[in-house]
């Protein structure tokens, strides 16, 4: 697919000191490696995240620990294909938002992380979650300074995380997907405060439906979560006109405001507009079957 062509191009020096570090990982047949180990084996990789997680505690520089020592639960006792496998999700999803959509990257990668609940196992899919998938997404809901919103490609990467964090929570519990929820509940409320209308869209359909998706599964902490996120993403919404209703009294009758001077611009939008703008603000309220398209 395009974009896959910059992996069968000459390495840079900071893809070839990767790439050694990969063929060291592949041919050093030394068993006893975890997952946390892989922060250590490639440190050109991001690993922040907007809001902090759990993760493996990284070994020390010593000799190698006993096998098993550190290994994370559900892995294997090396890492040899687990750095494979994460090289592999890595490249889909970097390659995925320059290619078509016809190309079927992203559904490639996210295939990969929900058979890695089975081997690997759920850690690493946990991990590949919070510090390779979420931070791609906070960084492609920013709209750029120049050039289009990769919209098409953000739709489909934030609906299919949204599935995907679904079926950690069905599949692992929500006790060891927790924190993977909680860091997605702040990523879609990035995307309801954003000032783009079709992220902020997104953001509200995705939020929806991780929470009809989801309520089986949930916690009372992740409900306390959900409620808070829910929250903030209203008090984002609502800021404009929370700042302008400060300029009035209550029960004012003054158009222009009390304790301020406002304008206020005539409506000019034609009728099917408005009631457009109307059905927006109700979509987060509302389920499919309560929505009144007869306009009255």
């Amino acid at each position: 697919f395009k974009g896959a062509d910059r992996f069968a191009a000459a390495p840079s020096a900071e893809s070839a000191s990767s790439s050694s570090a990969a063929a060291a990982a592949v041919s050093d047949g030394s068993p006893g490696r975890s997952l946390a180990q892989l922060v250590r084996r490639f440190p050109q990789h991001d690993w922040h995240l907007p809001v902090p997680v759990a993760c493996p505690a990284l070994p020390s520089d010593g000799p190698e620990s006993p096998a098993g020592a550190a290994s994370a639960p559900g892995c294997g006792p090396s890492s040899d294909l687990l750095a494979v496998w994460w090289l592999l999700i890595d490249g889909l999803l970097s390659a995925a938002w320059e290619s078509p959509a016809a190309a079927q990257a992203f559904t490639a990668a996210f295939d990969l992380l929900r058979s890695g609940l089975a081997s690997p196992g759920c850690d690493a899919v946990l991990f590949a979650f919070q510090r390779l998938l979420l931070p791609q997404l906070v960084c492609a809901a920013v709209p750029p300074a120049s050039g289009p919103l990769r919209v098409t490609a953000l739709r489909q990467a934030c609906g299919l995380t949204t599935d995907l964090a679904v079926h950690l929570l069905r599949e692992a519990g929500p006790e060891f997907a927790s924190g993977a929820v909680q860091s997605l509940l702040h990523v879609l409320i990035d995307c309801v405060s954003s000032c783009s209308e079709q992220v902020c869209r997104l953001g509200c359909s995705c939020l929806r439906h991780f929470l009809i998706s989801s309520t089986p599964y949930l916690s009372a902490e992740l409900w306390t979560a959900c409620c808070q996120a829910l929250r903030s993403g209203l008090q984002l919404s609502w800021e404009p006109l929370l700042r302008l209703g400060l300029v009035f009294s209550r029960h004012s009758d003054q158009f222009y405001g009390d304790l301020g001077h406002i304008r206020v611009a005539a409506r000019r939008e034609p009728r099917g507009q408005s009631r457009r703008m109307y059905q927006l603000a109700r979509q987060l309220f509302l389920l499919d079957g309560q929505f009144d398209f007869s306009g009255e």
